[in-house]
């Protein structure tokens, strides 16, 4: 008897020790509303495969193509499905908000489309959704050529 309770003792102390691990959400993971929603998200890096060819010079890295103001910009959703890009602390311009309107997840939460207030849709696929790091992908195709682009921002909340 009293083997089998120091067994179920010990086995209590393992599942709370496994159970409070810091970052580990063992018991209920967030959702992806909940990922996305959690915090802001800053831009920091952006390619393209193939490369796209400008002046006979092969880039596929967009992020450094980029002016410095806007390597910093903030992507913001709300658990009401609107987002917002602010210009973040580099400024390229005056309007501090850049873009904003609606997001709702597609394709069994695999993808997510932006409406912008202008009225423009975009699509994603997520390729990585956690509490440290959003990338999504962008496909589309140019002249029978299939470009996939990748756009990385990093939780800064």
């Amino acid at each position: 008897m009293q083997a089998k309770l120091c067994t179920l003792s010990l086995l209590a102390f393992i599942l709370i020790f496994s159970a409070c691990q810091k970052g580990v959400d063992v018991i209920d993971p967030p959702t992806k509303t909940e990922l996305l929603t959690d915090g802001s998200w800053e831009y920091t890096a952006h390619t393209v495969e193939p490369g796209i060819i400008e002046n006979g010079v092969t880039i596929t890295d967009l992020y450094i193509q980029k002016d410095e103001c806007a390597q910093d910009d903030v992507l913001s959703f709300t658990s009401t499905q609107t987002f917002t890009v602010d210009e973040g602390d580099a400024r390229c311009g005056t309007e501090q908000i850049l873009d904003s309107g609606t997001w709702v997840f597609t394709n069994s939460q695999d993808n997510i489309s932006f409406t912008s207030d202008g009225g423009g849709v975009t699509e994603f696929e997520f390729e990585t959704l956690d509490r440290d790091e959003l990338i999504l992908l962008k496909m589309y195709t140019d002249n029978s050529i299939n470009f996939v682009e990748t756009i990385t921002y990093t939780s800064i909340d």
